[in-house]
């Protein structure tokens, strides 16, 4: 009888630790606990008092299941493909990015990320401006229209050389891409259209932890842009930037559910910005 009493009390133990575990993985992302906040801070649309959802999608990789999935709801979705590598290997065709852009099942907007993904931390005004130009024509030699957004490489750039972009008209907005080893990337609440701040999905980004970041943006009429690489349904090993297409899957449900009961805007980062610019 005791042996069957301290069985029962070394499984309840057991089952504790598990839950505890389960919680605690979903506060801590690239293995940190986020400093200060279980969730980040995001932009708060404080004029339009809507919340907003961004989804983007970065390099332009073949196997990435999140133009489908999203389109079945007919939901936009911001690629930011490193256009040189259009048609290589593993990453999307120009006739495949041209269909999305066409597709009736949700707007898809093309901006870009640069012609050869070389660091935007290096390069001066007039290398960027070129670089866009190029990207540009490349994209519409193959009936492909690129918006003036712009997603830095390794989400590091020059403030003063994107604010020149900006101001000359080159580009409208320019949008952080991720930072490694850091759970999220976000500089603060106030939205400056010259970094808008991401919260990058990597692999180890839990279920949960989008769920509390979709509903808490719906909450407090905040803005959340997403940023996705691959997503795979069966995600490779070591690859940090290839994703669960079955989380992204309950990811997009969660963002439908409240996009009919919550009153949620899904939108491009070009449409997303031009709200956010009515404050």
């Amino acid at each position: 009888m005791l042996k069957k009493i301290w069985l029962v009390v070394l499984m309840a133990i057991v089952a504790l630790t598990a839950v505890s575990q389960v919680e605690a993985v979903d506060y801590f992302i690239d293995g940190q606990l986020y400093e200060g906040y279980d969730e980040p801070e995001l932009a708060e649309t404080t004029a339009t008092r809507v919340p907003i959802v961004v989804i983007t999608d970065d390099d332009g990789y073949l196997n990435s299941a999140a133009d489908a999935y999203s389109g079945y709801y007919r939901l936009p979705i911001t690629y930011f493909p490193t256009v040189s590598w259009l048609g290589s290997t593993g990453f999307k065709s120009f006739a495949r990015l041209k269909s999305l852009q066409n597709r009736e099942k949700g707007p898809c907007e093309v901006g870009y990320h640069g012609l050869n993904h070389e660091d935007a931390a290096s390069l001066g005004y007039d290398w960027i401006v070129d670089d866009s130009q190029q990207c540009r024509t490349i994209l519409a030699d193959n009936g492909i229209n690129m918006s003036k957004g712009y997603a830095p490489t390794y989400g590091s750039s020059v403030p003063e050389v994107i604010r020149r972009l900006i101001s000359d008209g080159e580009i409208e907005y320019s949008r952080q891409a991720f930072q490694d080893g850091t759970a999220y990337n976000y500089p603060g609440t106030q939205f400056d259209p010259a970094n808008i701040a991401v919260v990058s999905v990597k692999q180890d980004v839990s279920l949960p932890t989008l769920r509390r970041l979709i509903s808490r943006a719906v909450d407090k009429r905040l803005m959340l842009v997403l940023v996705f690489h691959k997503i795979s349904k069966l995600p490779a090993i070591g690859d940090p930037y290839d994703y669960s297409y079955r989380k992204y899957r309950k990811m997009i449900d969660h963002i439908v559910w409240h996009q009919q009961e919550n009153g949620l805007q899904v939108l491009t980062l070009s449409d997303a910005v031009c709200l956010m610019k009515q404050q």
